[in-house]
């Protein structure tokens, strides 16, 4: 199975996709040293590592900070 791998924004809070997908085989290929990712959120770069990926199993996962509008 192939989960996204994304990183929780400092500034926000909010969860953010890398554009990196992996599987659990393969974490141990994440990047152990910095790296740089422009931030979807704030706009921002955030430098980024193995210790701080998420796992998302689809982006319907990912915390984005909206409510989902109601049925009429």
């Amino acid at each position: 199975m192939n989960f996204l791998v994304i990183i929780r924004c400092p500034a926000t809070g909010r969860e953010v996709p890398t554009g990196l997908v992996t599987d659990l085989s393969r974490l141990d290929n994440l990047p152990r040293d910095g790296t740089e990712l422009r931030c979807a959120s704030c706009g921002r770069t955030h430098v980024w590592s193995r210790k701080d990926a998420l796992l998302a199993h689809s982006t319907v996962a990912l915390d984005t900070g909206r409510l989902a509008e109601p049925a009429e």
